[in-house]
């Protein structure tokens, strides 16, 4: 976990923000004294410094050479995403020498409180999961990213988890988007044998689905897809124009466990067109209000979507999702940035974390890492 705060607080300190507390110039002690949440900002500031001085050894294990020094005097607040997606940029970052500077990035990530304040301004996130089988992972990742800082956690789920996930905590704010029991009754969506009015019914529950979400959408920072979110047809259908919709307004995403069997499959391959479209074409969007897309696959997961994007190939992988980050888990994790394109394929932006983990393998715990990145992304 060190190793996924290290750099998603590096990645989103370089981020674009509707709200002028994340852009404030203020120096790492004026951040310590401006929280709210003492002990909790506490904790989050001790696993900081721990990130940094675990980046410094692993430095110095490695014998990372760079002839460019940063110091902390001259490191941007207003730096885009695309400077630190430059592979220069980070490996510079990740200098012995650099460590200063690095301390004071992650700092700075963290969104001070200021009498302007309000609440949101240390973020506002939603998490699209929660299904009639499955309520506690929703849960897990909005908590998490609670307890990581942000200030409001909403889960769009189905009707039928909606009670179950709001008797767990009152933090929560539950926003039922659908009910199964209709969508049961329209026969599993894609198994339907070509009824014409049976098709028109389910593409009424899909836009139903994707209208329900987008009312509060545009106010999140950002938004987690995937934990219990299951894999019905009707939901797939309407979960892919989310995402899409999304993208199109630019807010950051953490696609997690269904969201990521959804990308596999070719019914969605448009969808990974569109993201590329909007990754790359530099005409229309600019590198600050791209969002920042972010996988966690474990083994299983990742397999499936290089073998059903990608026909198995690595290479051709990162080319169909270029800028998007890969947390690949297993037994050593992989932090990974896509190349922007083929050209650039050759500077890798990779991080390995070696670290041994904890051995039991609960259920919840990538929940738990998606909600965090979650928050990470948002401020």
């Amino acid at each position: 976990l060190k190793a996924y705060l290290f750099f998603f607080l590096i990645f989103s300190a370089f981020g674009n923000s509707s709200s002028d507390a994340f852009t404030t110039n203020i120096n790492p002690a004026s951040h310590l004294a401006l929280t709210s949440n003492k002990q909790q900002r506490q904790q989050l500031h001790h696993q900081l410094w721990l990130a940094s001085d675990w980046c410094k050894s692993e430095s110095d294990n490695r014998q990372l050479q760079s002839s460019t020094i940063i110091s902390p005097t001259n490191v941007k607040t207003t730096t885009t995403t695309a400077d630190i997606m430059h592979p220069k940029t980070i490996a510079h970052l990740l200098q012995p020498k650099n460590v200063d500077a690095l301390q004071t990035i992650l700092l700075r990530t963290i969104p001070p409180l200021t009498s302007s304040a309000h609440k949101g301004s240390s973020g506002r996130i939603a998490i699209l999961g929660g299904s009639e089988k499955y309520t506690g992972a929703p849960y897990y990742a909005a908590m998490a990213a609670l307890r990581t800082g942000v200030d409001l956690a909403s889960i769009y789920c189905a009707q039928e988890a909606s009670i179950a996930i709001k008797s767990y905590s009152p933090e929560l704010m539950v926003d039922s988007v659908y009910e199964a029991r209709e969508i049961q009754a329209k026969k599993g969506g894609l198994d339907v044998d070509g009824d014409e009015d049976d098709d028109d019914d389910r593409k009424r529950v899909v836009k139903s689905i994707v209208e329900n979400v987008m009312e509060s959408l545009g106010r999140m920072h950002a938004l987690v897809i995937g934990p219990g979110l299951g894999r019905d047809p009707i939901v797939m259908d309407a979960t892919a124009q989310i995402i899409h919709e999304a993208n199109k307004l630019g807010v950051s995403m953490v696609l997690d466990a269904d969201a990521l069997y959804l990308l596999s499959l070719p019914r969605y391959h448009w969808l990974v067109e569109k993201i590329k479209e909007t990754m790359t074409n530099v005409e229309s969007t600019s590198a600050a209000s791209r969002p920042v897309i972010v996988l966690t696959p474990n083994v299983v997961e990742y397999k499936r979507l290089v073998d059903g994007i990608a026909n198995g190939s690595h290479e051709q992988f990162q080319d169909l999702l270029p800028g998007v980050v890969v947390i690949q888990k297993g037994h050593n994790d992989t932090i990974r940035v896509h190349p922007m394109n083929s050209e650039n394929r050759g500077e890798k932006v990779e991080m390995i974390c070696e670290e041994l983990g904890g051995l039991k393998r609960s259920g919840g715990i990538g929940d738990i890492l998606a909600g965090s990145v979650g928050a990470l992304l948002a401020w």
